[in-house]
């Protein structure tokens, strides 16, 4: 038998120590280690006849723990009745649940026992169609231009969704608070808003600031990067090129909102208008003096300027009082003796679902039928048409700082 030398037994010393080591981390895996949860877990969507849901039916992925909120929304002629939730029936909804196992998640509807009223022929997307409900009547008036009642409830309250860069993410919108208090009131909020209730939420990393010389908030970084702009839409809209104020434009249910990167010069181009507006507005103590309003009507053109405009409180439900929206400048107009104007509500326009507006049905003579009636821009002449002022905002939800321009003017579809 052949004798180890000192150095090799000491080789082999550390051999044997290594493979103990080794056997017992193998051991300890197999027999003792508890099983951690899953990173992403698996929440599929689906429902039965006559209806929809928030997020919409489809398969998520969601971190351990993450809390998802998700809301029934049942077609007309039908009820929401009860959730399949992994064979389990429960009757709330909305209703939360935490990720801490792929589940599966289906929205039962039954036919409504009150019998549905008698469809009305659809409308086309035009803005200014036949309403697919009846609006809220007018307020009697002895004006020429009577201004319809409040609206009823038209608070957010079906579960949001938000995509930052190709991420989604989802949300109660009961739960966000605006940090304008200054322009929302109590139960609604901005596109901004939402943001921020995700980074309180922990869900994303958002820095940001207010800046007096524009009237608005900008976004420093959003997860650790800058040079951020976004794209917004309502129901039945897509998706278009937009210069407003993040911090201004509405949250309504059905919303679509994406944050994307964007350039730096892109960005500063948008920021000199913004602190043009408020530059002008300082200039005319505070007042809203518009330099150009214009009225088109095919050759039927009519310009007026240096129009000031003051609030009417149209959307009283919205936004804080005093706020001025475009449809304020028909309405200055209106009480100025320049044209006589006609509003109309709308619940629903074709396939946009949710509209809860008010629109400008008629100017002097011209009236909205079919495939024709008005639509508006408004801003400045850098950005005029689909540039980025041309925006699916109702004008009754569009507040103004100080615009450039406000144009209404006439199409046919």
């Amino acid at each position: 038998m052949t004798k180890l030398s000192g150095r090799n037994r000491i080789v082999v010393f550390f051999a044997i120590v290594v493979l103990i080591i080794i056997s017992s981390f193998i051991i300890s895996q197999t027999f003792f280690n508890t099983e951690q949860p899953p990173i992403d877990l698996s929440l599929t969507i689906s429902t039965t006849t006559g209806g929809s849901t928030n997020p919409a039916p489809g398969v998520y992925s969601f971190k351990y723990g993450y809390r998802v909120t998700i809301n029934a929304l049942p077609n007309e002629g039908f009820i929401f009745n009860n959730w399949i939730f992994d064979g389990e029936t429960l009757e709330k909804n909305p209703i939360t649940i935490t990720m801490n196992n792929n589940y599966s998640m289906k929205a039962v509807f039954t036919e409504s026992p009150i019998p549905s009223p008698s469809p009305t022929p659809q409308p086309t997307t035009t803005p200014s169609p036949i309403p697919s409900q009846s609006p809220p009547s007018p307020t009697p008036s002895p004006s020429p231009n009577p201004l319809p009642t409040p609206p009823p409830d038209t608070s957010p309250k079906g579960i949001g969704e938000v995509t930052i860069d190709n991420q989604l993410f989802t949300f109660d919108p009961t739960e966000v608070v605006t940090i304008r208090p200054d322009l929302f009131n109590p139960g609604f909020f901005s596109m901004f808003d939402v943001i921020v209730h995700l980074d309180l939420q922990g869900l994303i990393s958002l820095e940001y600031h207010f800046d007096e010389t524009m009237n608005t908030h900008i976004i420093d970084s959003l997860n650790g990067e800058p040079n951020w702009w976004y794209t917004a839409y309502y129901s039945g809209g897509w998706s278009e090129r937009n210069v407003f104020r993040l911090d201004h434009y509405p949250w309504k249910d059905r919303t679509t909102l994406s944050f994307y990167k964007t350039s730096p010069s892109a960005l500063t181009n948008i920021y000199s208008v913004w602190k043009d507006e408020v530059i002008r507005r300082n200039t005319n103590s505070r007042k809203v003096v518009i330099p150009q309003v214009i009225i088109r009507v095919y050759n039927d053109i009519k310009e007026f300027e240096d129009v000031e405009v003051t609030p009417h409180n149209l959307r009283s439900d919205i936004f804080h009082k005093d706020v001025i929206t475009a449809m304020d400048v028909i309405l200055s107009l209106g009480d100025q003796g320049k044209i006589t104007y006609e509003l109309q509500w709308y619940e629903t326009i074709a396939t946009a679902n949710i509209v809860k507006n008010y629109w400008v049905e008629a100017i002097d003579t011209y009236k909205a039928e079919g495939r024709s009636g008005f639509v508006y821009e408004a801003g400045s002449i850098d950005y005029s048409g689909f540039l980025g002022n041309h925006i699916h905002l109702p004008s009754d939800s569009r507040m103004l700082n100080s615009p450039e321009y406000v144009l209404f003017y006439w199409i046919d579809l």
